[in-house]
């Protein structure tokens, strides 16, 4: 489309009016070469080592730095082709608060303007942790609270918490440990606020646990560490530690147990994680199936959630 000539055969041949077409018509061209350039980057036809990120041909199935068993190249494409459309969708981090949004988001279409506050009954009834429903089988709810938030506020800290970290120990630890660090951490503070809340009827929700997860395992992976690199690291995440307990005993209807139960997690696993950097290559099958265990589990969780709900309306 040229706005120019559409505005001329309009009969709006002012300079005006020509200026604005002109202007148009640059930033159309500009969207059209940021296209080409997402279109270029998706059909590329090397792929990457998605542990060392070294880069190599197309038809290697092994990576020739680390020995890490790579896939092929049309499942890297596909992958980023999704990741083109999902905001920061190339990182675990991005991804994470992109879902984290989106179901907040589905919340307010659901439940209207209402839910910028509070989710909608049927979202806190299905999605919470509630311990004595969880107990009598409801077992989805350990992961879907932590994609749950009560309002604008609690979802604005979380995700900015989860930014703030998340991008760092990424790149510290590789996407597949990073993910099943937060998973990880979310069943710890799960698990911790069923065993001090059984019968407990609150309903508990938020990243938080997995937040402070990221926490704890940061202060600890930096500890462990030494040398400068990590000690900036523990000093940083031990900064966020002392914030974020003082926050947690001083506002009013927070999970106490859900925080220090991601937060020992994280730190449990910051410990585990550091003393096995040296042969971190040999581990790398077993965390890339741990990956998939707590993606499948997040997944799974979901459908169960959703099948609970269709066989429970009908």
């Amino acid at each position: 489309m040229n706005f120019q000539n559409l505005f001329e055969k309009l009969g709006l041949e002012n300079a005006r009016w020509q200026w604005r077409a002109r202007r148009w018509d640059q930033a159309v061209e500009r969207w059209r070469g940021n296209l080409r350039g997402e279109r270029q980057r998706v059909v590329y036809r090397n792929k990457f080592c998605p542990q060392c990120r070294t880069l190599m041909d197309r038809d290697d199935k092994v990576c020739p730095n680390c020995g890490a068993r790579v896939g092929s190249w049309h499942v890297q494409a596909a992958g980023r082709a999704v990741a083109s459309f999902i905001p920061g969708g190339s990182t675990v981090t991005g991804t994470l608060i992109f879902v984290n949004v989106l179901i907040f988001g589905l919340g307010i279409l659901f439940g209207g303007l209402g839910a910028i506050f509070s989710p909608p009954n049927i979202f806190i009834k299905l999605m919470s942790m509630i311990s004595p429903a969880f107990l009598q089988g409801q077992y989805w709810r350990i992961i879907t609270y932590g994609y749950l938030h009560f309002g604008w506020m609690h979802i604005l800290f979380n995700m900015f918490a989860l930014k703030f970290s998340g991008d760092l120990l990424e790149e510290e630890v590789g996407k597949a440990r990073f993910f099943v660090v937060y998973t990880l951490c979310m069943l710890g503070g799960g698990v911790f606020n069923i065993c001090a809340a059984k019968m407990n009827i609150q309903y508990m929700a938020g990243a938080s646990g997995a937040v402070f997860g990221l926490i704890g395992f940061g202060a600890a992976y930096g500890h462990f560490l030494g040398g400068p690199r990590g000690e900036a690291l523990r000093n940083f995440f031990l900064r966020w530690v002392i914030y974020a307990l003082i926050f947690t005993f001083l506002v009013p209807g927070i999970s106490v147990s859900a925080h220090l139960g991601g937060l020992t997690t994280g730190g449990l696993l910051g410990y585990l994680i550091e003393n096995e950097r040296r042969g971190r290559a040999r581990q790398e099958r077993i965390w890339r199936l741990a990956n998939r265990i707590c993606l499948s589990a997040s997944v799974g969780a979901f459908l169960w959630m959703l099948v609970y709900l269709f066989s429970h309306t009908t």
